[in-house]
């Protein structure tokens, strides 16, 4: 089922509803009192026949420190996959990392970004409930899947031992597994977007800019 809903190949509203309430109705919850429907579509390449189907949909981006979420997306998928250790996999997960949120302007939804990092702040929690039109409750500092503690997937280098979100799951050693030259080369492509998310990032100078263009020739 979660594939399928993933896929979102059959654009049928009703299935989608239909297959929601089951797995609701299997877990003993009551329906009726659900007010939202909280899907998860994992790539932006199927956002819109999604929102063809649920045309007023808030959007939540999840964003990430880019540096580490390159990583992560190279490292951990090619463990899990070899047919992702190839240059395509690089350039679809770099081509996505610099987008980032800037695709959602094309659509007239309601959406907001949120920080991996900030899932542990109990602020961040509140200020999404507040947009989500719903109340803050103890239980969003708890990570489930189907009432059970979630300890992490297959792509995950480690298990969660907390019972909430962990910063422990995110650590990866960015700053040792890039070279100098790609650390370079991403502060200076992505450096507006850092310090809009508050990341950590060197100034960009002048400099920069004139030898930038013999860096990225690199491999």
């Amino acid at each position: 089922v979660t594939d399928l809903m993933i896929g979102y190949d059959l654009n049928s509203r009703n299935l989608m509803l239909a297959i929601y309430a089951a797995y609701a109705m299997c877990l003993g919850q009551d329906i009726e009192k659900k007010t939202i429907l909280f899907h998860h579509i994992h790539h932006f390449e199927k956002l819109e026949p999604y929102l063809k189907d649920f045309p007023d949909s808030k959007i939540i981006c999840m964003t990430r420190d880019p540096r580490a979420n390159f990583v992560s997306g190279i490292e951990n998928l090619r463990k899990y996959r070899s047919y992702f250790d190839q240059g395509l996999h690089l350039y679809l997960y770099i081509k996505r990392i610099l987008a980032d949120a800037t695709v959602l302007k094309r659509y007239n939804n309601q959406y907001i970004v949120v920080k991996v990092e900030d899932l542990g702040k109990e602020d961040a929690l509140r200020k999404l409930s507040k947009w989500l039109n719903v109340s803050y409750n103890e239980c969003l500092t708890k990570s489930t899947w189907g009432g059970f503690t979630w300890h992490g997937d297959m792509l995950s280098a480690r298990k969660n031992k907390a019972m909430g979100w962990s910063g422990e799951m995110l650590t990866n050693r960015w700053e040792t597994r890039l070279s100098f030259i790609d650390k370079y080369v991403l502060d200076y492509l992505m450096s507006f977007r850092l310090r809009y998310y508050g990341y950590s990032c060197r100034k960009i100078s002048i400099l920069d800019s004139i030898i930038m263009p013999f860096l990225v020739m690199l491999p």
